[in-house]
């Protein structure tokens, strides 16, 4: 599965190899297996992240899609900013801790979330919950503990 160079299959390979790990201890060849799919899934990633407008919009999805191949119930955004914003860089910039899915969708509809900016992440956002994800997460790196924590970042929910 690693071989076919797919984000996805690559991702099943990690799930499937920590599942394993977390009931017996893994042979020589299964560690070395699951720290060679996890630098090809962080190569992939980090590769995604310096991208042209259009294929932002393609990564972003390629993440929905995967969390949603792996049963995730909770996607985060790790992205430049501690929160989503809306009237991003505007004298009435307003900071989001949180908002449901209807609520993103009409800051959408309100041009909120521009194409180059907080946009594709927002859209991968939407479809994930509408596709029976349960929350999604948005944080500056610097701020994950926390965010995870429930205390910085903005959470979406359904």
């Amino acid at each position: 599965k690693i071989k076919t160079g797919s984000i996805f299959e690559i991702a099943e390979v990690l799930r499937d190899l920590n599942l394993l790990k977390a009931d017996k201890n893994l042979s020589f060849g299964e560690r070395k297996m699951l720290d060679h799919a996890r630098r090809l899934l962080v190569q992939e990633l980090s590769i995604a992240m310096e991208s042209t407008e259009e294929d932002a919009v393609r990564s972003q999805q390629r993440f929905m899609e995967l969390a949603r191949e792996l049963g995730a119930n909770v996607l985060v955004f790790v992205t430049g900013v501690p929160r989503v914003a809306v009237r991003f860089r505007q004298p009435d910039q307003r900071d989001l801790d949180g908002i449901d899915l209807a609520e993103l969708r009409r800051h959408q509809a309100a041009g909120e979330f521009p194409a180059g900016s907080m946009g594709p992440k927002m859209e991968a956002a939407a479809r994930f919950l509408e596709r029976g994800g349960r929350e999604v997460l948005v944080c500056a790196p610097e701020n994950l503990g926390e965010a995870l924590a429930g205390t910085d970042g903005t959470r979406v929910t359904v």
